[in-house]
């Protein structure tokens, strides 16, 4: 679906990351942890062809349909009402799993408690949070194989979070997450990509908690919650 192949990334005379590679496959579910301002969400942007590299390249397969949910988007009209924004990207997604496999915009919304008077609400009306929840529901319902969700846990509720969960249960494509929440990650992703400094991305295979006992042994000792925090 992606391939990325010896990719480097200097931003303002800052080493983020260099000749990282990867090679994705659909059904893969990664997660990217790392200190705030080490190249995370410019990983994403070159991974998904929205910056170019410093070497090496990037290949996007002609079937990649990237769904990229950012931590700010602002792309809504406020004269639309909440049902037809996401109607207008699509009438209807196909997950591929169960009896219910075909979603309406207004399933959707519903899933993602927009109840039904809500729906025909002006987007203009919205609270910020409820902004960010339409946000989300409008990358959801481009039906992508290829999901980055960039700090998706900053502003959602838990209802919000247990529903994207349920969501990402189903998810057969390319699943790349960055995030600094353990519980979310452990329920979502199945290895981990961590910045170690010096431009370094390191595999580690397993959930968070797995890449925190394996933190814990090399240092001989429990990772205290302020260690952790201090590595997100």
């Amino acid at each position: 679906v992606i391939e990325a192949v010896n990719i480097s990334k200097t931003i303002e005379d800052k080493l983020l990351f260099s000749h990282f590679t990867h090679h994705s496959t659909p059904g893969e579910r990664i997660g990217i942890i790392g200190p705030n301002g080490c190249g995370k969400s410019t990983l994403l942007n070159v991974l998904c062809g929205a910056m170019t590299t410093d070497t090496g390249s990037v290949k996007i397969g002609t079937s990649g349909n990237i769904g990229y949910f950012k931590q700010e988007n602002d792309d809504f009209d406020p004269s639309m009402s909440v049902h037809a924004t996401l109607r207008a990207i699509a009438e209807f997604i196909d997950t591929g799993v169960g009896r219910d496999r075909y979603l309406s915009a207004s399933d959707m919304l519903n899933k993602f408690h927009f109840p039904p008077q809500q729906q025909n609400s002006l987007v203009g009306t919205l609270s910020g949070g409820e902004r960010r929840r339409l946000a989300l529901l409008m990358v959801l319902m481009k039906n992508p194989n290829v999901l980055f969700l960039d700090e998706p846990t900053n502003d959602f509720d838990i209802q919000t979070l247990n529903a994207l969960e349920e969501y990402l249960q189903h998810f057969l494509g390319f699943l790349v997450i960055v995030s600094h929440d353990r519980m979310f990650l452990d329920r979502t992703v199945e290895y981990i990509y961590s910045f170690d400094g010096n431009g370094h991305i390191q595999l580690y295979p397993g959930i968070y908690t797995d890449y925190l006992l394996r933190k814990e042994n090399e240092k001989g000792g429990p990772v205290s919650d302020e260690d952790a925090k201090a590595k997100k």
